[in-house]
């Protein structure tokens, strides 16, 4: 596809700095462009410079260099006629300096995930982008990753944030919003309110931490209520606090049933999220997304073999 293009290109571009068809820019380079300025000024998103990284399978851009910047996705699903891509969502609970438990990161650690994460050509993406992905509306870059906090405690704001905020990473906080505001070691509205505008999204997790059963059930009835209850006030919490509503739901323990799903659709959520070890094809439910607990101590090698982004296709 690339040689036909550039066949048909190349002498408009002896002519010209760029060339418009409806589907995608043939560009020649010029001094002090970057993946980020030509992403601005083509795809209207300085962010989306892993696209024309991606398509032209180059790391960075040079003056004189030709290439074609497609205007509409080409990988939904991240399909190919071999493969498939599935999302890795990275699912941190607690952080602490000392190391207490098997989910407990230590700052240093998580650092060294994040670093990892950078220097691997890994692309932190956004729930949204995700969710997007799930629905083959959008595509993601190949190396994207998710990652997502469930907390309602300082320790996040005071030792991970501040590194997510250095490195540029977005990520996913399901609050536990009747938490926050308590004391001692709980987050405080404000820096819940901080923390969504630069680049952590909110999301909701039932009331309280314990959440309910969602599995368990007493009579159907004061189940639904209770149910509703659960999935319905944290979810106008954060649209009162944070002025836009919650759409993405993590289940208490990481259980769920089909009620639980129903009800949360019927409530406005787009996604839930559970602790299931696996990654995420875009063809999985999207109330059934799957995360992988962090580990609380970094070792390259496991924490490489909890990132796969890719399946094979099996054809019958």
């Amino acid at each position: 596809m690339l040689l036909v293009v550039w066949a048909l290109t190349a002498p408009m571009l002896a002519r010209a700095q760029a060339q418009q068809f409806p589907e995608f820019v043939a560009v020649e380079v010029q001094r002090g462009d970057t993946l980020s300025s030509l992403a601005e000024k083509y795809l209207h998103d300085a962010s989306k410079g892993w696209v024309i990284a991606e398509f032209n399978r180059l790391e960075s851009v040079q003056p004189g260099q030709k290439l074609i910047i497609p205007l509409q996705p080409v990988l939904l699903g991240g399909l190919t006629p071999n493969q498939y891509q599935t999302v890795p969502v990275l699912l941190y609970d607690a952080f602490a300096a000392t190391f207490h438990g098997r989910t407990v990161v230590p700052p240093d650690v998580f650092r060294s995930q994040m670093t990892y994460l950078r220097d691997q050509g890994f692309r932190p993406i956004t729930i949204e982008q995700f969710i997007d992905f799930m629905n083959f509306r959008a595509q993601i870059p190949q190396k994207a990753v998710l990652i997502t906090v469930d907390s309602a405690e300082r320790d996040f704001y005071e030792t991970a944030y501040p590194v997510l905020k250095e490195l540029g990473f977005p990520a996913t906080l399901f609050v536990y919003t009747e938490q926050i505001g308590t004391g001692g070691n709980a987050l405080t509205w404000p820096q819940v309110k901080e923390m969504a505008a630069n680049g952590i999204g909110c999301q909701c997790h039932p009331r309280t931490k314990e959440g309910i059963e969602l599995t368990g059930v007493a009579s159907i009835e004061e189940y639904f209520k209770r149910l509703q209850e659960e999935l319905n006030v944290p979810r106008e919490t954060l649209r009162r606090e944070l002025g836009k509503p919650c759409e993405f739901l993590a289940y208490p323990a990481g259980d769920t049933n089909h009620l639980a799903i129903a009800t949360a659709r019927k409530l406005g959520y787009k996604g839930g999220f559970t602790q299931r070890q696996a990654t995420n094809a875009f063809f999985y439910n999207d109330f059934r997304i799957f995360r992988t607990t962090a580990p609380a101590e970094f070792d390259p090698e496991k924490f490489r073999a909890l990132l796969s982004t890719s399946a094979n296709r099996v054809l019958q």
